[in-house]
Parts: structure tokens; C-alpha cells; sequence
């Protein structure tokens, strides 16, 4: 398709093509190592369009484009940092555009020249920024929100004149936090049991999970009395118990492995790795196993210097990430936790013998 587009639509020479057919060769393994799209560009004698003549899409990964968008033309109106690359010489980074597809992206853009030093292509990277835009906007209501909680706290301190090191005040904070997310979850639970819809019975008990999966926090830091590490292995074992008590509506016989060393992580992490090993376990034990009673899902984790990582993966019939990561409210949860609280990235695989998805965090 390269070579027929190059020389048929734009009129490049043999070396030129050839150039580029080299740099389509590595394409896969450059979208797989960004983690985000690539393409390369070829400009049309006008100087305001450019036709996409290669694209990849990274691997176990969001993609920001449904259909291929090879043979289409980008036009320096939603791609400025594609034609400024032409007219400079130089690469552009970090520059906002305009997809195919309406979506809004950042784009890094480095010229592509011939053996005369003429810029006549570009190879560009994309990401997507405008999920990233809205979840800004709701991680500053929620920091507000924070912030006001620490001053009420800190109000009650000089009240009280207790400070909020003290153990026994912490551990008693931390207990009535769990009865109140306790007290949360079996209203839900209540409301799920009148409830006459099926699927909205389950809606309910899928909220009563992750209401649970920070209970369990607060559980570990009653019970073990620490002020900021948590062992992962007791956090994630608590998590998987309620997950499963919730989100098997179907009873289904279920093997739940977790395996790796156990080390400790800080409250906010261990929060944001129960709600992640939640939806994922949710995700699993609904979809996994359709027209089976039984099943394995395995949890497994690996501790690294800067970034550990935990795999979920199950044995099931598979899921199409491409599209259901964009409609699955779970996935969606995982993503901009992952991104958002524990600084890693989230990568998914899934064929027919099972799915497999693996997140990382910041130590």
C-alpha cells in the first residue's frame, strides 16, 4: 500500500519510497514502545495536504483510531505540527491536532528527508489527550475536596488537642471509616435485593464491591496499626474475598491464585490497587467464562527497582480490548487509575484462550 500510494498519489522517486519502506519496517515495534500511534506522512505539491501512507497502532493498548486511516488526507489546519516540521526542517514536539476521527491529539512530528535534504515526509507519533483533559478537571474537584478535608482536620486537632500522629486516634479514624463504607455498602446491598431489574440489581452489587475494596484499606490499617505501609499480598486477598462475594452472581466455580513476594506499598497506593484489582476481577468473573461454571483467574506480582507491576489473566474466551475499553466503565476506571494515581501505564492481550492485563506503578 506504501509503495503504490508513494508512487501513484504523491510521485516519489524509488529511493524515496524505499526509505520510507524502511521505516515502515519498524513502525509495529515503535507503537508498541510509545504506546500510542504512528504514522507516516507524505506531502502533496500543494503544500496544505498530506497523505498518511503507513500507520500502527500500539499493541495491547488504547488506540485513538476504529478504522485504518491509510490513503487519508491530513490537512495543515488540524496538523500544524505536521507542516511546521515540513517548512522548518526540524521536529515538533508536543503539539496539539485534530484526527481523522474528530478526536483531539498530542502529536510529535520528525522530518523525513531525501538524499537532496528536502523534507518530503514525516513519521508522527499520537496520544490522546482529551480523556486526559476531562479526568484533569475531575482530580481538581476531588484535590478541592481533599484539601478541604485536611483543614476540617486539622481544625479538629487543635480542637481536640490530640495530633493526628497519634496511633490509637488514627486507628480509631481508620475504624469508623470502615464501619461507614461498611454501613455504605448495606444500604446498596438492600437496594439491590429489592430491586425487580436483574441488571440493575447487578449494577448495585458491583458499586457494593468497590465500596468494599476501600474498606479493606481501612480494615488492614485497624487491624495491623500502621500510619503508611501496607503488605500487598493482605490488601489484595481481602479485595478478591469481596469481589467475589459481590460480583459472582452466577456462582460460578471460580479458582483465584495470587503469587509473587509480598512487599509494602503506601495507603494511597494500596487504595488505588484494590479498586483496580476490583474491576478487573469484575470485569473477569462477568465476561470470562460464559458457558462455564468454572474458570481460574491468576494474580501475579512482580516487584522492580523503580516500577512494580501486577498481571491479571484468566483462562476464558477473550474480549475485543479495542472496543470494549472505550464502553466498559471498568476498564475506563482502570485506565485513569492507573494513569492518574498510580503513575504507570495499564497493557492488555486477549485471544481466544484467555486475556491477559498487566499494570504498573511507581515504587
Amino acid at each position: 500500500m506504501l509503495e503504490r500510494l508513494c508512487r501513484e498519489v504523491i510521485g516519489l522517486s524509488a529511493e524515496e519510497i524505499d526509505r520510507l519502506l524502511l521505516i515502515e519496517s519498524t513502525m509495529q515495534y515503535t507503537a508498541n514502545l510509545v504506546g500510542g500511534d504512528v504514522f507516516i506522512d507524505c506531502f502533496y505539491d500543494d503544500g496544505k495536504r498530506a497523505l498518511v501512507v503507513a500507520e500502527a497502532k500500539p499493541q495491547g493498548e488504547y488506540s485513538n483510531y476504529s478504522v485504518c486511516v491509510v490513503g487519508e488526507d491530513a490537512y495543515i489546519e488540524n496538523e500544524p505540527a505536521v507542516f511546521a516540521v515540513r517548512s522548518t526542517g526540524l521536529p515538533v514536539r508536543d503539539l496539539r491536532a485534530i484526527t481523522q476521527e474528530n478526536k483531539l491529539v498530542r502529536q510529535d512530528v520528525i522530518p523525513i528527508k531525501n538524499s537532496a535534504g528536502e523534507v518530503y515526509a514525516v513519521f508522527a507519533r499520537e496520544k490522546d489527550v482529551s480523556e486526559m483533559l476531562r479526568q484533569d478537571r475531575k482530580y481538581d474537584e476531588l484535590v478541592r475536596m481533599m484539601e478541604k478535608l485536611g483543614r476540617q482536620v486539622q481544625k479538629n486537632e487543635e480542637k481536640t488537642g490530640r495530633p493526628q500522629e497519634d496511633l490509637l486516634y488514627t486507628r480509631e479514624i481508620h475504624h469508623r471509616i470502615k464501619n461507614n463504607l461498611q454501613m455504605v455498602a448495606s444500604i446498596l446491598s438492600m437496594q439491590a435485593r429489592r430491586s425487580a431489574t436483574p441488571e440493575i440489581r447487578n449494577v448495585f452489587k458491583e458499586n457494593v464491591s468497590r465500596v468494599l475494596s476501600f474498606a479493606a484499606i481501612h480494615e488492614v490499617l485497624t487491624q495491623e496499626g500502621l500510619e503508611s505501609d501496607l503488605p500487598l499480598l493482605d490488601v489484595i486477598n481481602k479485595v478478591c474475598r469481596n469481589t467475589m462475594i459481590y460480583a459472582n452472581h452466577e456462582e460460578k466455580h471460580i479458582d483465584i491464585r495470587v503469587t509473587g513476594p509480598d512487599f509494602p506499598v503506601s495507603a494511597d497506593q494500596a487504595t488505588s490497587i484494590a479498586l483496580v484489582i476490583n474491576e478487573l476481577l469484575t470485569n473477569a468473573v462477568k465476561h470470562a467464562f460464559p458457558d462455564r461454571k468454572d474458570g481460574l483467574i491468576s494474580i501475579a506480582l512482580s516487584k522492580g527497582l523503580q516500577y512494580s507491576s501486577i498481571t491479571l489473566s484468566d483462562d476464558g474466551v477473550g474480549f475485543d480490548h479495542t472496543s470494549d475499553r472505550k464502553s466498559n466503565l471498568g476498564l475506563a476506571i482502570v485506565d485513569m487509575t492507573v494513569r492518574e494515581r498510580l503513575h504507570g501505564k495499564t497493557q492488555i492481550f486477549s485471544d481466544r484462550e484467555g486475556s491477559k492485563i498487566r499494570f504498573d506503578f511507581k515504587n
